[in-house]
């Protein structure tokens, strides 16, 4: 088959030679290229194109970093909060008030508001024998 038919013809001429020598005239799907002025103006908007979108990407960017730095406080602040409601409790370093409790064999540790704050139980070296006071009565005995 031809590559073209009707070189030089135009408008209906062509039409009318194409419709004489066709067997049918009918819908039909195919690939056609693009002219050398249409693919240079789709490589412009390529080109334009290319240029916003890094330029919006650029702006995305630092508003991400600018939110992730307001987030990412909140978001630590949140984790020790949630820590501390998990335990329950917190440690503290203050001064305490250590009590032997000889009779119990027990050590115990209060505040300064007189809660106790921890205990144990005697160990050999905190152990004293009960101090039994003597009274004076007055006699050389």
């Amino acid at each position: 088959m031809q590559k073209q038919i009707g070189i030089g013809l135009h408008g209906i001429q062509l039409q009318r030679v194409l419709a004489d020598n066709a067997d049918a005239h009918e819908e039909h799907s195919y690939t056609q290229s693009y002219s050398e002025e249409d693919l240079i103006e789709m490589k412009n908007v390529v080109s334009e194109t290319s240029i916003l979108k890094n330029a919006l990407e650029d702006e995305k960017k630092d508003f991400n970093a600018t939110i992730k730095a307001k987030i990412d406080p909140l978001s630590k602040k949140l984790k020790e909060t949630l820590t501390k409601i998990k335990h329950k409790s917190h440690h503290v370093t203050e001064k305490c008030y250590k009590v032997v409790d000889t009779g119990g064999l027990m050590v115990g540790w209060y505040n300064e508001s007189g809660i106790l704050v921890d205990q144990r139980p005697l160990q050999a070296g905190e152990y004293v024998g009960q101090v039994i006071p003597f009274q004076l009565n007055g006699t050389n005995d």
